[in-house]
């Protein structure tokens, strides 16, 4: 599936500053196979939260956990090209929950200090894909 980091390259990619993780993360995206059809695609992505996180983001639960997990999950699943409608029918939520969620990842992004855990479970999502 995805291409790993070797443990060498993994510690220097920890050190990067914020904007050169994104980009690291970027060019990791690029090369990960998910599948064609886009149903699979949100199953696939769901499950891969669920294991990193160790929550169903279709869940209803208003949890700090929960929340965390369900905007890492629409944040990537937007930059996969889903629409905020059917994100939002994927996890049973409408649309401005998705867009809240996107908004509240663009804030985690841009104040990295204060959300922390976000930020590491964001890394080891991604990483797991």
């Amino acid at each position: 599936m995805a291409k790993r980091l070797t443990p060498y390259l993994l510690r220097r990619a920890l050190d990067l500053p914020l904007a050169d993780k994104a980009a690291l993360i970027g060019q990791l995206r690029a090369s990960i196979t998910l599948p064609e059809d886009p149903a699979e695609r949100l199953r696939y992505l769901s499950d891969k939260m669920q294991q990193v996180a160790g929550v169903s983001i279709a869940d209803g639960a208003r949890t700090r956990k929960m929340l965390a997990a369900r905007n890492i999950f629409v944040f990537v699943a937007r930059q996969e090209g889903f629409t905020q409608e059917r994100i939002g029918a994927f996890i049973g939520r409408d649309h401005a929950t998705v867009c809240i969620a996107e908004k509240k990842m663009r804030e985690v992004f841009t104040y990295p200090k204060s959300y922390i855990q976000e930020i590491n479970l964001y890394n080891r999502y991604v990483e797991s894909l």
